[in-house]
């Protein structure tokens, strides 16, 4: 259905902005903002189980436990497994057994 609407300019940039960057309509940005509004959330679901909540989006999610992970938490876990892989290799080149892995 076509309709006429005044919208704050800025608003509207910031809705067709958003519509470029989720490689989706401007019309599909302004539907689903509608259907967060006017739509009640499903606190069924949410009463059902404890871990789903309600993202940003108005998208059922699963609830985040614990810390998010950082790019430098990762980085850190990474060297520390290739450390690991590297002292588990070295006595394999020098005809040693491998330590047990952890």
């Amino acid at each position: 259905m076509k309709i006429t609407i005044e919208l704050d300019r800025r608003l509207l940039a910031e809705a067709k902005a958003l519509a470029v960057r989720q490689r989706t309509t401007l019309q599909a940005v302004i539907e689903r903002a509608l259907r967060r509004e006017v739509i009640p959330p499903p606190e069924h679901l949410l009463e059902a189980s404890p871990n789903l909540e309600i993202g940003p989006l108005g998208i059922l999610r699963l609830k985040r436990k614990g810390p998010s992970l950082t790019v430098e938490a990762y980085r850190e876990m990474a060297r520390e497994i290739e450390d690991e892989d590297l002292q588990r290799a070295l006595p394999l080149r020098r005809g040693g057994k491998a330590p047990p892995p952890r």
